[in-house]
């Protein structure tokens, strides 16, 4: 087994590259350390010490299982850890030549450099001094005595807006000294870096360090990372860069990056467990010019000027992009024949072959002023442009293969453009090769290691989502979360988990998701988008997505195109385009793959068209079709359309219709369509004068479904019948005592104010006229305990008092006007009362105070008590003679 060395500024790494995963121990005391795996293998333990400095060894005492001696003098710590099947062990606090490079350190006498072995690692090389300055020897610390950043390597920003793409621009001038902050707690780590200036910035992993380079110039003071950051920042330094400043650390595998910018554009990277991969990745296309020239276009906003870094690790040279966008970057290399483009977690890194490579940065088009012709090619957006003298070295089919072997398209014309599902790829065959193709995934998931699981499982959340399998596509997508929550945060897998709601009928969330506007302009999108909104209630919010993106569903597959479909269909026709609905339900007719089942859904929506298009005895035809259906939610719709539309063609009478659409009260339940039915039947029952059935059909419906937007309306319908109804002359129509029992039924909707009050006496009259005395007292009571004051409720009074007369009540009568009384009265209400209360007396037996009452009121109604005064005193002495 090969064991790969490398040279750090501050430790040599051992990689033990293992083909499968192995277990290991290490063991012993620093300086003599035992490395036991658990696994045979044979290594060339004289080779991997000669790549060592010298007080460092490599010895094998053991080789089945393999036990690997590092030895060290004076004794060195060790750091190890796993990087997929590779073991990587850190001989910390190690600098120097290697052994097997001793003999040669000197160079040839005439000065040369010595020939690199091949496969060596390149060591790093202080630059040249500068004249005047001192050539005595430098110490191979992190940093040097004064305390400025290590002059490792020169890095050079390049201009980015023109042709001379890797030309040098001036230094710029420091910002001075900062102190990169230190924040953290048992789960993140913090690094803030105040530039305190709108920073741009790159992030890449490399050859065992991570690298960062910003696009301010600053001198940063490392000390609180070095003293409160150990435990997770290995080593870190800043290298000298007269353009900007850079810096690189080491961190172990398992930590994942946030980062984010300041309030003032300065930068805060957030360490905590997880997989280094950008948040959104990024996605690179070959772009082919008139000429069919190649260049690689990365698109990409905020984009910086370009930096030059020299990388002393690998010895070559990088063209580093950095951005204001966060976490966009590369998640997978790119291998072209002129240049390599290196995974980054922010920005763009470029490693060229050869000189000819150029990058630079692409503006985004100007603003339109005017409507451009629709023929000509659309502006070519904002990107990092990678490209060369009379174009890259790729054909033009070149281009076609290498976008398909590394995922990144090539725009030559492609009729697809705006798709980002690939639907006939994912869907392995369809649902009938399911057996074999869910086989073949779960094999890939149990057979895949932690650090590839995630990738397993998203080519099954793929699958079962292009086979319109929403929960179970759902499900393998919140366990790629919980092992990786970093992952939701990318605009691809977004768009995935948004369809994947959507089809699990999860339409809020599937909102929020779509709604990303990292997504707003992506078609595929746009169709998810729309038939969201229509099935959330909204379709006009999803219109114009609708009609930019209807088209994509010609070539959707069967499963699919059966559940967005009728949606998208139905949607074309509310937002008054029948045409492209109509092509889509022609389009869903003529699949031969297509159940018989969804055909009538189908069908159904066939019949609204028919109806649009004025052909009613068609669309009467066809709903009857379905209606003797097996489906039993479209014979539910077609059934209820086709009442309404006789109705409207009055092929039938309201009660009619009422009969119909009592029959589909419990046919389809728990949506909203049950609750179109209740209303409109409602609606029906008061229009044919069935008053009680009515109000509790629409009751019901407000009962049902108490948060739908709809509800506010049933109710205003529901106070508005009952205020006609008995405010108008239809109540006249009803019995006294039906009037009453619909009352007590619905009192919670009389209205408040005048216009209850006057119902309620209107009432209270019904009553009195057939006697039911009890119950008018009861309603007029409870008004002038709770809804009146002052002048009306004397008003009330008196009329009660009345009510209590005519029940032989007299001392209730007299009681409800005392409670009652008020110094706001006028002379009429004034008179009436004292009659009233004249009368009570009179019935009380009480003569001689009613006649006191009425002292010289010579009005009729007195002389009228009077009179039945002197006719009660007649006869109780004819009694009592």
């Amino acid at each position: 087994m090969e064991i790969r060395v490398g040279r750090h500024p501050t430790f040599y790494r051992l990689v033990f590259d293992w083909p499968k995963t192995v277990n290991y121990q290490v063991s012993g005391a620093d300086g003599q350390s035992h490395i036991v795996f658990d696994s045979p293998a044979q290594i060339d333990e004289v080779a991997t010490s000669r790549r060592l400095p010298r007080g460092v060894s490599v010895s094998l005492a053991a080789t089945r299982p393999l036990d690997v001696v590092i030895s060290s003098d004076p004794a060195r710590t060790l750091r190890h850890f796993r990087s997929g099947t590779k073991v990587v062990v850190d001989v910390m606090g190690v600098d120097g030549t290697p052994q097997g490079e001793d003999d040669t350190s000197a160079g040839p006498a005439n000065g040369a450099a010595p020939q690199k072995a091949a496969g060596a690692t390149q060591p790093v090389t202080p630059p040249t001094a500068p004249a005047g300055a001192s050539t005595g020897p430098k110490t191979p610390a992190t940093e040097n005595s004064t305390g400025k950043p290590r002059q490792l390597t020169s890095a050079i920003r390049d201009t980015t807006t023109g042709g001379a793409a890797n030309e040098a621009l001036a230094p710029v001038e420091s910002i001075g000294k900062i102190t990169v902050g230190v924040t953290q707690d048992a789960t993140k780590l913090e690094l803030t870096f105040p530039f305190g200036r709108p920073t741009g910035a790159a992030i890449w992993d490399r050859a065992g360090f991570l690298w960062f380079a910003f696009d301010t110039r600053a001198e940063l003071d490392l000390d609180r990372v070095r003293q409160e950051a150990s435990q997770i920042v290995g080593v870190i330094e800043q290298l000298d860069s007269p353009y900007g400043t850079l810096v690189r650390m080491t961190i172990p595998d398992g930590v994942g990056l946030i980062s984010r910018q300041d309030d003032l554009g300065g930068w805060v990277i957030s360490m905590e467990a997880g997989i280094l991969q950008p948040v959104e990745r990024l996605g690179p296309t070959i772009e082919l010019d008139s000429e069919t020239r190649a260049r690689l276009a990365v698109p990409l906003t905020g984009v910086r000027d370009t930096m030059t870094v020299n990388d002393p690790e690998v010895g070559d040279s990088l063209r580093v992009v950095p951005t204001t966008q966060a976490g966009y970057g590369i998640e997978t290399p790119l291998h072209y024949p002129e240049f390599n483009v290196l995974p980054s977690f922010q920005g763009v890194v470029v490693a060229p072959v050869n000189d000819r490579v150029k990058v630079s940065h692409r503006a985004p088009p100007a603003a339109q002023t005017e409507i451009n012709d629709p023929a000509a090619p659309a502006p070519l957006g904002e990107a990092v442009v990678v490209t060369a003298d009379n174009g890259l070295n790729i054909s033009p089919e070149g281009a076609r293969l290498l976008a398909s072997a590394t995922g990144v398209r090539a725009r030559t014309g492609d009729t697809d453009a705006g798709r980002i599902f690939d639907l006939e790829d994912w869907r392995r065959g369809g649902l009938d090769n399911y057996n074999d193709a869910i086989t073949a995934l779960m094999g890939d998931v149990v057979r895949s290691g932690d650090e590839h699981r995630n990738k397993a499982r998203l080519d099954m959340a793929r699958f079962y989502m292009a086979n319109g399998l929403g929960p179970e596509a759902n499900a393998m997508i919140e366990m790629m979360e919980q092992d990786d929550p970093l992952i939701g945060q990318k605009s691809e897998f977004r768009a995935l988990k948004g369809a994947a709601k959507f089809l699990n009928g999860q339409y809020d969330e599937a909102e929020r998701l779509l709604s990303d506007p990292r997504l707003a302009d992506l078609t595929e999108v746009k169709l998810w988008r729309a038939v969201n909104s229509a099935a959330r209630g909204r379709p006009n919010e999803g219109a114009r997505d609708l009609m930019e993106s209807i088209h994509l569903l010609d070539k959707y597959p069967t499963e699919l195109l059966m559940r967005l479909g009728p949606v998208a269909a139905e949607q074309a026709l509310i937002v008054k385009n029948p045409k492209a609905g109509m092509e889509v339900v022609s389009k869903m007719l003529e699949d031969p793959e297509a159940s018989k089942n969804k055909l009538l859904d189908v069908e159904y929506l066939k019949g609204l068209f028919e109806q649009e298009a004025g052909q009613f005895d068609q669309a009467i035809a066809t709903w009857d079709q379905v209606a003797n259906g097996d489906n039993r939610k479209a014979r539910a719709h077609a059934i209820f359309d086709r009442t309404e539309l006789l109705l409207k063609l009055k092929r039938l009478t309201v009660d009619d219709a009422i009969t119909q659409l009592e029959k589909l009260r419990f046919a389809w339940r728990g949506d909203d369509f049950e609750l179109a039915v209740l209303r409109r039947l409602g609606n029906l029952q008061v229009e044919g004068k069935h008053f009680r059935d009515g109000l509790k059909t629409l009751r019901q419906a407000a009962i049902f479904f108490p948060n739908h937007p709809s509800t506010p309306a049933i109710t205003e319908k529901m106070h508005k019948t009952f205020e006609d109804l008995y405010l108008g002359d239809d109540i006249n129509n009803i019995s006294a005592i039906k009037a009453v029992a619909l009352y007590d039924e619905f009192r919670e909707l009389t209205p408040a104010g005048d216009k209850g009050d006057e119902l309620i006496r209107r009432l209270a009259d019904r009553m009195v006229s057939v006697e039911l005395f009890g119950r008018a007292e009861d309603l007029l009571l409870h008004q002038i305990d709770f809804r009146l004051t002052g002048h009306e409720k004397a008003r009330v009074a008196a009329r009660l008092a009345l009510v209590y007369l005519l029940d032989h009540k007299p001392q209730d009568a007299l009681n409800v006007l005392d409670d009652s009384d008020s110094p706001e009265l006028g002379d009429d209400l004034v008179a009436q009362r004292l009659h009233l209360r004249a009368r009570a007396l009179l019935d009380l037996d009480k003569g001689d105070e009613a006649m006191a009452l009425l002292g010289d009121d010579l009005t009729p109604e007195a002389e009228l008590l009077r009179d039945r005064a002197i006719q009660k005193s007649k006869k109780l002495r004819r009694d009592g003679g």
